[in-house]
């Protein structure tokens, strides 16, 4: 059989790097702002009464706080796996 040629690597220029950095950075502080508008969302119990309407107010902010660990354990998969 033969063998597939090696790619050739090469270093990336700077210009690469920034614009590689700065998407990362942008893309870390939507994420961020996402988890902080829904955590606000569910503290003052918008979420809560938009999805449980039916339940008492501390009931449904409770309810609506359950998002959080899965958050938490997808970042920390994230992290582990390098997976999205």
């Amino acid at each position: 059989m033969t063998q597939a040629a090696e790619p050739e690597l090469h270093e990336p220029d700077a210009a690469m790097v920034r614009r590689a950095v700065f998407a990362s950075a942008i893309g870390n502080a939507v994420e961020w702002y996402d988890y902080g508008v829904f955590t606000a969302g569910a503290i003052t119990g918008v979420v809560g009464t938009i999805f449980f309407p039916g339940d008492q107010g501390g009931t449904a902010v409770l309810k609506s706080l359950r998002w959080w660990p899965s958050v938490l354990s997808y970042d920390r998969s994230v992290a582990l796996f390098g997976v999205r």
